[in-house]
């Protein structure tokens, strides 16, 4: 369905903007006189509060299109809310750490909270998927 797709599409701008928010901040902490834009030509645009604002801007919109794909689809999903928000505030802790994880998202997985709380969701969403009618 359309609200899967985009849910998908959201949760991976979160991912996006996170990156770019790390990404930034590393520069902007770690080399102060390089020129965000010459590594990045879209930094010429961002500054940390916009990329933060957007990161928050595609939490809710991923957050709306699960409740919305959950009505939708099986209701028994939203019993997993409560780990979804304790995986986003985690996901914003990390992100704005001084040496975030997230600046190489491809290695972000290898820190355990983020593997747990990952696999704690998505095990979640799949036993009131396949399990609870």
């Amino acid at each position: 369905p359309l609200s899967f797709l985009l849910l998908f599409w959201a949760s991976g701008a979160v991912l996006m903007s996170a990156k770019r928010y790390a990404e930034l901040k590393f520069l902007l902490e770690f080399h102060p006189k390089t020129i965000p834009s010459l590594y990045r030509n879209s930094y010429r645009y961002y500054s940390l509060p916009n990329i933060f604002l957007m990161v928050l801007f595609y939490l809710a919109a991923t957050i709306i299109l699960f409740i919305y794909f959950s009505l939708e689809f099986k209701t028994k999903l939203l019993f997993s809310l409560p780990v979804i928000f304790g995986f986003f505030i985690w996901f914003l802790k990390a992100m704005k750490e001084k040496n975030s994880a997230f600046r190489e998202l491809e290695s972000a997985f290898a820190k355990k909270p983020l593997f747990f709380l990952t696999a704690l969701m998505i095990l979640l969403i799949l036993v009131f998927l396949a399990l609870l009618d």
